[in-house]
């Protein structure tokens, strides 16, 4: 537990500001129809867990409705809780559960978009049975852990995408 207090308070001054976002997550989540896209769905989170809200949209190109792009941010209470929770959430989606995404096999770890506190980011190992790879990157910004899916075409790294939906996504947090 020492171990534990004595990170969380190295990464509180390593690139926090120390400010707390209370912007609700709904508000948050970027337009993503610069890029192509247009919303089809948007949900709260059915969990209710004291001290966090969270909020989902999910983005397809209208041309290629199976390309799609998902923006999930959280809001913590504390920066401590979004450390925490930014830790478990990276870890899980490096092995998501069977069924997250048809026609995928397994996760492993890619480069992440420069972009927040903290980033780990995963792309499938193989592509789906439309040419799709999907990838997930998971951001820390201050008290905000960020969750963006793309599944898009797979013979690029798709970097430029990922890194301007995440950049409009922390951008929004100032």
């Amino acid at each position: 537990m020492v171990a534990v207090a004595a990170l969380i308070a190295w990464r509180a001054t390593s690139g926090d500001d120390g400010r707390l976002v209370t912007t609700p997550a709904k508000d948050l989540v970027p337009d993503l129809t610069p890029l192509g896209y247009r919303q089809i769905d948007e949900f709260a989170t059915p969990l209710n867990v004291p001290g966090q809200d969270q909020y989902r949209r999910v983005f397809a190109r209208p041309e290629m409705p199976d390309r799609l792009a998902v923006v999930d941010i959280t809001v913590h209470s504390t920066l401590e809780n979004a450390i925490t929770a930014y830790e478990l959430v990276a870890e899980q989606w490096g092995n998501p559960p069977p069924g997250v995404f048809t026609g995928i096999d397994r996760f492993e770890e890619t480069p992440s978009p420069a972009v927040g506190d903290e980033q780990r980011s995963y792309v499938s190992t193989n592509a789906d049975s439309s040419g799709n790879r999907a990838w997930t990157d998971v951001y820390r910004a201050g008290n905000v852990v960020i969750v963006i899916q793309v599944l898009d075409e797979g013979a690029t790294d798709q970097m430029d995408l990922r890194t301007e939906i995440a950049q409009r996504t922390v951008d929004g947090l100032h």
